[in-house]
């Protein structure tokens, strides 16, 4: 009888009574993103994928682009992996949408054989941006950022050659919100 009375007592009532105060930020922030983006760098402009996990206190994702200006004339396949790690210290949610905003720190290696192997690697620091709506799954990506980039590749008449400049890195694309 006692089990009756508590099925019909869960039953009438609203079972949200015994739910916790969630706040919306805790609530609507994605768990990972599935992202397509467009990079401009110093050497190239890429296309790619990019995957991001989101953990309590930073953000941490992967990526796989195709550079096409150097591909363009090589016609060649031109490889770029990345891996990246996000701080998110601006995270604002309300009804209307939601922003993340915090410095980034990311690693490119990029991968080109036209005759001779030209192998480059660039560390960019920077900021992230996220945004997009509560109700909807997608969210505009801004990322860009600016470090040191090195080019190595093997030459006939100068042998080893190492190469050190400044590389710039501007990323914009859209991502899939994973809950």
């Amino acid at each position: 009888m006692i089990r009756l009375l508590l099925l019909f007592f869960l039953m009438i009532t609203k079972l949200g009574v015994f739910a916790q105060d969630v706040s919306p930020s805790e609530f609507y922030f994605p768990r990972s993103l599935v992202s397509v983006n467009a990079s401009l760098q110093r050497m190239d402009l890429f296309t790619g994928v990019a995957y991001q996990k989101n953990l309590k206190k930073i953000d941490i994702g992967g990526s796989l682009a195709v550079g096409f200006r150097s591909t363009f004339g090589a016609q060649q396949f031109f490889p770029q992996l990345g891996s990246y790690m996000t701080i998110p210290f601006l995270k604002h949610c309300n009804r209307k949408g939601s922003i993340v905003l915090g410095p980034i720190l990311s690693f490119h290696a990029s991968f080109f054989d036209i005759g001779d192997n030209i192998s480059q690697y660039d560390i960019t620091a920077g900021y992230s941006l996220y945004v997009g709506k509560i109700k909807g799954r997608l969210q505009f990506i801004h990322q860009a950022g600016i470090g040191p980039f090195s080019e190595f590749f093997r030459s006939e008449t100068h042998g080893f050659v190492k190469s050190y400049h400044w590389n710039y890195h501007f990323k914009i694309g859209l991502a899939y919100a994973i809950y």
